[in-house]
């Protein structure tokens, strides 16, 4: 009985050998790793393989040791000061296309949104001071990078006291 599966076959006719798992594993590792290659190349990697160092926060927290919960309060924040600001139209300059599109979200929620936004900005204010904050704003919303100088301490300081306020430490 002929096979109904259709048979690779070399130029000159030969059946080619079906490939195994096993290379096909390999195939992908090796496109991995050329793709990887091309990333560490980046200037802003520097040979890092972390995905810390895909944007300021995380190169931040790198080069300082410091824990992921800190780089983790900071993200929250910055994600959710986003949606916060794309609900309510506000230009997003860190984003392509400027300003975000905020989905159907209640008042209520937006209103919440703001109130904890506010709160965290106190306990980070509160901690490291104007410095402190400035430097996390910077490190979350400038591109492509802070376009302030940052004082590592202060920083420091700030994302600590919202790793605290979000319960992450």
């Amino acid at each position: 009985m002929p096979s109904i599966l259709p048979v690779e076959r070399y130029p000159n006719g030969r059946l080619k050998k079906p490939r195994t798992l096993e290379k096909i594993a390999e195939a992908e590792r090796a496109v991995a790793e050329a793709n990887m290659i091309t990333v560490l190349k980046q200037p802003h990697r520097r040979g890092n393989r972390s995905q810390l160092a895909e944007n300021p926060l995380g190169r931040f927290c790198l080069d300082h040791k410091l824990d992921q919960a800190l780089y983790d309060a900071g993200d929250a924040y910055g994600t959710l000061r986003r949606k916060w600001q794309a609900q309510a139209g506000a230009p997003m300059i860190d984003r392509l296309g400027g300003s975000g599109n905020g989905a159907d979200v209640s008042l209520e929620d937006w209103e919440r949104w703001g109130a904890r936004i506010r709160e965290w900005e106190k306990e980070m204010q509160s901690a490291g001071g104007e410095h402190g904050l400035a430097a996390v704003v910077a490190l979350l919303f400038d591109r492509p990078g802070p376009s302030i100088k940052i004082k590592p301490p202060a920083a420091i300081a700030s994302l600590l006291a919202l790793a605290k306020a979000q319960g992450k430490k």
